[in-house]
């Protein structure tokens, strides 16, 4: 490594070493007979050691089924001997909710280390200086860097944040500048098709009533506070008779998923107590990843509402209580 390249890595955290029990990604480097050897990101690619016998609980009957060189895995921390360097580590004790909750953070910690090299590239500074003055600080005040950055960015941005870290002017402008670029939420949507019907004799409003239910539930942010990238937006749009689309917006996968299978299961609940049918026709599913994506789908929301619009003069947007026009959703059902 040249001495320009070293002058950019550093580890993402203060701490030299991992606490035992801690779960890390590492690359795998090395697979022998006896160990697998590799090298852990957050802590400048210092080596780690995986026995083969820490590699799965059950038999070992292939083992570049379990690890394999060049793949990303996660460990747990068995031992750490700070004096020789030596970190031994398992992946069999390493369950599925720590893989997941190691990823979300990991994802983040590589976001925020990606800020920091720009920053030390741009004003020639040593990775580690930076992180010293902007990363580890966050780290200390927010549990986790990234939630001090986005503080910085949005409708709600927290500038004050900056007041309590040891950069100067030029350094101040360049993270604001990168943060924003890198860090403004990109909203994202999630969408499903459901069938909704009830032919008794208040059917209609039956059916109206399921509705507006599951867009209540969906659109309840009365418990996430002031987080904004928690919040969410759903709406339910009548594509004919008896089918819906329902559609998402939020900021994060996870909050999108569980606000519309939320929506769903209200207007199934509501429903079928009036007597009435639901069907899931299609899954809930991403739809906007990017804003190259969420340009897309909009065009193509646009096309499919001018076609719509040439076989029926009605098409029912919101279905919340004040955007329901009960004369169009009943001739509309009617047709």
């Amino acid at each position: 490594m040249s001495s320009e390249a070293a002058h950019l890595h550093c580890r993402f955290y203060r701490e030299q070493f991992p606490e035992i029990d801690q779960c890390v990604v590492a690359l795998v480097k090395q697979v022998t007979d006896v160990a697998a050897y590799v090298s852990l990101c957050e802590y400048d690619d210092m080596e780690g050691m995986v026995l083969l016998s820490e590699l799965s609980k059950r038999r070992i009957r292939s083992i570049p089924k379990l690890i394999k060189v060049g793949r990303y895995d996660t460990f747990m921390v068995l031992r750490v001997d700070k004096e020789k360097g030596y970190i031994d580590l398992s992946k069999k004790r390493v369950s599925r909710e720590d893989a997941d909750a190691l990823d979300e953070k990991y994802s983040k910690a590589k976001t925020v280390q990606s800020i920091m090299r720009h920053i030390a590239s741009t004003h020639g500074l040593s990775l580690e200086e930076v992180c010293s003055k902007i990363s580890w600080p966050l780290y200390d005040m927010f549990g986790h860097a990234y939630d001090g950055l986005a503080k910085l960015v949005g409708d709600n941005a927290d500038l004050s944040i900056l007041d309590k870290l040891d950069i100067t002017p030029e350094i101040r402008e360049t993270l604001l500048n990168v943060v924003t670029r890198r860090m403004a939420p990109h909203q994202l949507r999630v969408k499903a098709k459901v069938e909704v019907s009830c032919f008794d004799y208040e059917g209609i409003e039956a059916i109206q009533r399921a509705l507006i239910a599951g867009r209540t539930v969906a659109n309840d942010n009365s418990q996430v506070g002031d987080d904004e990238s928690l919040k969410a937006t759903t709406t339910v749009k009548l594509i004919a008779p008896p089918q819906y689309y329902i559609v998402t917006t939020c900021s994060l996968r996870d909050v999108g998923f569980e606000r519309i299978g939320a929506c769903i299961e209200a207007i199934k609940e509501s429903i079928e107590k009036e007597g009435g049918t639901f069907a899931l026709k299609q899954a809930p599913e991403l739809v906007g990843l990017d804003e190259e994506e969420l340009a897309k789908q909009k065009r193509e929301e646009e096309e499919e509402s001018e076609s719509e619009s040439s076989d029926s003069d009605e098409e029912e947007e919101g279905m919340g209580d004040a955007d329901i026009d009960e004369s169009a959703f009943a001739k509309a059902h009617e047709e």
